[in-house]
């Protein structure tokens, strides 16, 4: 795998791992709504981020697009 895949593999990890902190802290000072709220925010940018790169890779990759 290329250096910079990795790193956005980490990356999304990482985003994974601080949005399950922030629900259950969120949980515990504001209370569930707010912390749905912000579950919900913390969920979708990074499926969002990896569709984007998905979609990148697929229109770059020569087997897709013979010539």
């Amino acid at each position: 795998m290329s250096q910079v895949r990795e790193q956005q593999i980490w990356l999304l990890n990482v985003l994974e791992s601080l949005a399950a902190v922030l629900v259950v802290v969120g949980a515990i000072a504001w209370g569930w709504y707010r912390t749905l709220l912000v579950a919900f925010i913390l969920t979708v940018l990074p499926y969002a981020m990896w569709r984007t790169i998905r979609n990148l890779e697929q229109e770059h990759d020569p087997s897709r697009h013979p010539d």
